[in-house]
């Protein structure tokens, strides 16, 4: 499974434009960023896709019982070397995917507390509330955040077990942590009734 695995050392040299004069990818060590299909790696994590309390929040916010399950990720942020997605810039999950329709909700589970420190995920309230077709335009993959209203800003601070769902098509921004504190979080994603992969 070791495929499945991505390091932090190996996003760091990929990305010199961003970590030059601050982090080395030898610093990372072992950190490792990314843990892409987690349920094949323990039964507990598979156990998390029928995770009744997570369903129950996901039927509300589809309004059906007829959503469907996408991927289920593992992002370790670790302290000191655990780094935000784009640099720490704002983006919208939209126009990464492709599905029929952009109905797509994600899923944050805490396993750390989550602090502005230790690169707390920050959104803009209200930038879900665009077209599909908005949603998608390829100037959502990057966006500096001087080009955004920061009043509209909210940071999410919660504790270890908390959850936090938001539509892909929400602006939102994971910073770096280079506090001493790790950021253990397993990412879903789920998709809406009648959503087809394209």
């Amino acid at each position: 499974l070791i495929d499945k695995v991505f390091f932090e050392r190996d996003h760091v040299k990929n990305n010199p434009q961003w970590y030059a004069g601050a982090i080395n990818p030898e610093e990372c060590g072992r950190a490792v960023r990314q843990i892409e299909d987690l349920a094949l790696f323990d039964a507990s994590f598979a156990e998390l896709i029928r995770y009744q309390p997570m369903l129950d929040v996901l039927e509300t916010i589809f309004e059906s019982s007829e959503f469907s399950f996408n991927y289920l990720i593992g992002r370790p942020k670790a302290a000191r070397f655990g780094n935000g997605i784009s640099n720490g810039h704002f983006h919208r999950d939209t126009p990464f995917e492709e599905f029929t329709s952009a109905n797509t909700v994600k899923v944050i589970m805490c396993l750390n507390d989550m602090m502005a420190g230790n690169g707390a995920t920050e959104f803009i309230k209200g930038s879900h509330q665009v077209s599909d077709e908005e949603a998608k335009k390829a100037c959502w993959r990057d966006v500096e955040a001087d080009k955004l209203n920061l009043k509209d800003k909210v940071t999410i601070c919660c504790s270890a077990g908390a959850g936090v769902f938001f539509s892909t098509k929400t602006l939102h921004a994971a910073g770096h942590n280079r506090s001493g504190y790790p950021r253990h979080a397993i990412f879903a994603e789920w998709v809406g009734p009648g959503v087809l992969p394209t």
